[in-house]
């Protein structure tokens, strides 16, 4: 909320304010004379009620991404710590709110702590790499899954799910390719201590895994 005022004053606040407004000394600036022909500009009166809707639209946008991160993020770790992919406590519930909010702690003070430090074009880069190899690998799942598990419970079913789930990946990774090589390489960094954490800590602990064992049915001898 504190992020989204601060974006609203400096993003909003100078739409208010009239040139000379900003300029109330009537400073001289030392800028050399136009010709006549070029000083005729086009009526700008609009410009302020575009400014302002301009402001309004980032604000709006700001207010999104950070609901969907903030809220979205905690609840990743909640559904991943009750698999056993993560420690117990990062599935605990609030007894009040229903709502996990040790990881929705930990989320805030580290997002918090990296938008002091981290450069916003780099960190846009990362969350753009990240959701898009996220969206690919979820394509991918529905359609191993289809084959893999084909009497699993589905409220809905991909249509012309190779059609889909194939285009959806190369759609996910063309946008990928277009990202610089700086965003590739710590998204790999990234990659490796995920994959790390899974097969050294969550691999071994997962419910879902403990219970497709459980329930494997071993063939009748020959």
């Amino acid at each position: 909320l504190v992020a989204i005022l601060v974006e609203a004053i400096f993003d909003i606040g100078p739409s208010f304010v009239s040139p000379t407004q900003m300029n109330p000394a009537g400073w001289q600036l030392n800028v050399p004379k136009l010709p006549e022909q070029v000083v005729d500009l086009p009526d700008l009166s609009l410009l302020g009620a575009v400014s302002l809707f301009g402001g309004f639209a980032r604000v709006g946008v700001l207010a999104a991404v950070l609901l969907v991160f903030q809220y979205g993020q905690p609840r990743i770790f909640y559904a991943m710590a009750r698999d056993g992919l993560l420690p117990a406590w990062a599935a605990k519930v609030h007894g009040k709110y229903r709502t996990p909010y040790i990881t929705t702690l930990v989320t805030g003070v580290a997002v918090a702590v990296g938008a002091l430090f981290a450069d916003e074009n780099e960190i846009y880069d990362l969350t753009n790499i990240g959701t898009l190899s996220a969206f690919a690998m979820v394509c991918i799942g529905v359609l191993v899954l289809r084959y893999k598990d084909p009497h699993r419970h589905r409220p809905f079913r991909v249509p012309m799910v190779w059609l889909v789930t194939l285009t959806g990946a190369g759609a996910c990774v063309y946008v990928m390719a277009g990202l610089p090589a700086r965003a590739w390489e710590r998204f790999g960094v990234w990659l490796a201590i995920g994959l790390a954490i899974y097969f050294l800590y969550g691999y071994r602990r997962s419910t879902l895994r403990g219970a497709a064992a459980a329930t494997r049915v071993d063939p009748p001898p020959r």
